[in-house]
């Protein structure tokens, strides 16, 4: 049961409870405001934080964030960590992606096209069709850039021959 008396409404009864504690918290009173900012400060980036990773993504890294192009440097697409090229002596070692790559159907692409929500690609219609058009195009040149990358100053295939 609670201390209250029985005439007592319940939320004065709550209130009460918490009248109790503020002797030992009024010593405290930094640490409880201090507490009360980080509370809303961390409220805030809960509320942020979406938006924050939207933009990421929508901007990534991915064809140059917000340009819509392609930046030809030969070790821009490479995994960072060289390990994984040790064991790449030829082109041949990167079939069949190579091939499926070069052969990729154009009805694929305007599939995947005609299947993006308009809201994200909202007023960027046009850029967006040119990129799909160029990544058509490119295709094509996978194994010329593959082998430029190999020419690149810091060789990312060390075993290559």
């Amino acid at each position: 049961m609670s201390d209250a008396a029985p005439g007592t409404p319940e939320k004065s009864r709550r209130l009460g409870a918490l009248r109790n504690l503020w002797p030992y918290m009024r010593r405290h009173r930094a640490l409880a405001l201090g507490w009360l900012v980080f509370l809303a400060l961390s409220s805030g980036s809960t509320l942020v934080f979406p938006m924050a990773v939207r933009q990421m993504i929508d901007h990534g890294f991915a064809f140059n964030g917000p340009n819509w192009n392609f930046v030809d440097t030969p070790l821009m697409g490479l995994y960072p960590r060289r390990l994984v090229y040790e064991q790449v002596r030829s082109l041949a070692d990167f079939q069949p992606w190579l091939d499926q790559v070069m052969h990729f159907p154009e009805e694929i692409f305007d599939a995947a096209f005609k299947q993006v929500p308009p809201e994200w690609i909202e007023g960027e219609e046009d850029e967006f069709e040119q990129l799909l058009e160029q990544l058509l195009e490119r295709r094509k040149l996978v194994p010329e850039l593959i082998t430029e990358t190999r020419r690149a100053k810091s060789n990312p295939f060390p075993n290559w021959r």
